[in-house]
């Protein structure tokens, strides 16, 4: 075992890509899948990582700078979504066996959490954050932005995130309906509610970010009771000041 930083991200709706594409027009889509993998950690210089079907792990040791997995992160968000392939995911600091089979507490929490979330994006745990913060002066400086994680029947808790360029409404759901997502076969390319409230949080994790910035507030303190709230009152303010 050895203590490190450990990320656990999957592909939402990979269910939907397999079972909605033919043999040969799967077998280039897993081909793609691999290859923004390798180029991501490649350009990033992540040396641990590994694929199983649609899920991904990735580590670093403790003694390595945990900004190339958030750079990671990152990449693998922004590039992931304009091939359609949305990433959902987690990093936490814990220990971990590295090997044919990878395993420990870290690979645990870095799944659950990877799982509770409802969403498009990267949550990093407390453990995690609190190691980057003594690190920094500033965790905004390496991409991290303090936000409530959408999740499944649980509270509403504050995590820090991978900042990332959300796209738009209508492209998260131009990108959601191809290679292979959306819909059943012989049915057409739909958003069901599911896939709705999944790009509903993501936008709105997206329109947090620029109200942020048009508003000169840090990313290091949550604004608001609610992302909705301070987007609300932004919106109406930057209204009544046109």
């Amino acid at each position: 075992m050895e203590d490190g930083y450990f990320f656990c991200g999957d592909v939402l709706g990979f269910k939907e890509i397999v079972m909605n594409l033919d043999s040969e027009t799967l077998n280039k889509r897993i081909n793609e899948w691999i290859l923004l993998i390798e180029e991501v950690a490649k350009n990033n210089n992540i040396e641990k990582y590994q694929l199983i079907s649609d899920s991904i792990f990735a580590a670093l040791d403790s003694n390595e700078d945990p900004t190339k997995l958030i750079k990671f992160a990152r990449d693998l968000l922004e590039r992931g979504v304009s091939k359609s392939f949305p990433v959902r995911g987690a990093i936490c600091y814990g220990d971990f066996s590295w090997g044919k089979v990878v395993y420990g507490k870290a690979v645990i929490e870095a799944y659950k959490y990877e799982q509770k979330q409802n969403w498009i994006g990267i949550l990093v745990d407390n453990i995690c954050a609190d190691r980057f913060a003594s690190n920094t002066t500033n965790t905004a400086s390496i991409g991290l932005v303090t936000y409530p994680v959408p999740m499944r029947q649980e509270k509403i808790m504050l995590f820090q995130t991978i900042s990332w360029k959300v796209p738009t409404f209508e492209e998260l759901a131009k990108y959601l309906t191809c290679g292979g997502l959306g819909g059943q076969p012989g049915f057409g390319k739909v958003l069901d509610w599911d896939w709705g409230e999944k790009i509903g949080n993501t936008v709105i994790y997206g329109l947090y970010l620029m109200a942020l910035e048009k508003n000169g507030k840090s990313r290091e303190k949550f604004c608001g009771m609610h992302p909705v709230h301070f987007i609300d009152k932004a919106l109406r303010m930057n209204v009544e000041n046109a």
